[in-house]
């Protein structure tokens, strides 16, 4: 694949080449107490009521393959089927268990309803190392695709001990043999695909930027912002994040891309936008 230099100043992403295709693809759900995603008042409990009413918001999990005259580009992996075992010694498969999807919607079997193997994609963008982003990266094992990923990111979650904390398990991504390709900032990786640098959430958390030639802007926020409220302006801060400061300029930023561009925010877990996306096998152009 062709891949521009690094681009920090811009944020104008040209128009992919005609036949440029953005499926979005639904890998089952995850389950977590609202609260964690947004501090949205109506999820509190009140004086009147004190019992547990903790509110289990389904939370989707969503790859998005863009097929491209220059290559196939992944974004993310999603979840491992095998999360209960893996997940359990940091004790995040009781925080968030992911235990609503089928066999037909993991990675593997979704690729292949698009006439594609492993083999066949070029790039993987790594939004973040977290567990419910990393999870499938044991595929790329000796596979030709590059597993693009923030150096703060890549850095710090390589830093952490076994088996992990704070969404990161270790054992999804550690010791893999892969080809990781680290970056600093901002990059355009083909015409039309721009990554964008979005910290905060993760030591270095990153999205994705497409513009279709009929459907528009695109961006793939991942967890830069989990939910709709954290896009609220002012935003509705979502607790779990590592650098609160960074967060808010990636939300800032986001906002000014759906704000004076037009674009289609693509939250990394909010449920209500799975009835907007056309999911796989549709797709935009």
């Amino acid at each position: 694949m062709d891949r521009a230099a690094t681009d920090q100043e811009s944020n104008v992403v040209k128009v992919a080449p005609s036949g440029t295709r953005l499926y979005v693809q639904h890998h089952g759900n995850m389950h977590m107490d609202a609260r964690r995603m947004a501090g949205v008042p109506d999820y509190f409990q009140r004086a009147s009521n004190r019992l547990p009413l903790d509110l289990w918001l389904p939370c989707p999990c969503l790859t998005f393959l863009i097929r491209h005259p220059s290559g196939n580009i992944l974004f993310d992996v999603g979840c491992s089927e095998d999360w209960a075992e893996s997940w359990k010694a940091t004790g995040i498969a009781e925080m968030v268990p992911y235990d609503e999807w089928t066999a037909e919607q993991q990675l593997g079997p979704m690729l292949e309803r698009q006439g594609l193997g492993v083999d066949d994609i070029d790039l993987v963008v790594a939004s973040h190392l977290h567990m419910d982003h990393c999870g499938k990266l044991d595929l790329f094992q000796r596979a030709r695709a590059d597993i693009l990923i923030q150096r703060t990111e890549y850095e710090g979650a390589m830093a952490i001990p076994a088996p992990g904390r704070g969404g990161y398990v270790t054992s999804q991504y550690r010791d893999l043999d892969v080809k990781w390709r680290l970056i600093e900032g901002d990059l355009d990786l083909v015409v039309g695909v721009q990554v964008l640098s979005l910290p905060g959430h993760s030591y270095g958390s990153q999205g994705l930027a497409v513009r279709l030639e009929v459907a528009g802007l695109f961006v793939l926020a991942s967890d830069a912002a989990q939910v709709a409220p954290n896009l609220n302006d002012p935003p509705i801060a979502s607790p779990n994040v590592y650098d609160s400061l960074r967060w808010r300029e990636s939300i800032r930023r986001l906002q000014h891309l759906r704000d004076h561009e037009g674009a289609l925010i693509v939250c990394g877990h909010e449920p209500s936008q799975l009835a907007q996306l056309r999911l796989s096998p549709d797709y935009y152009t």
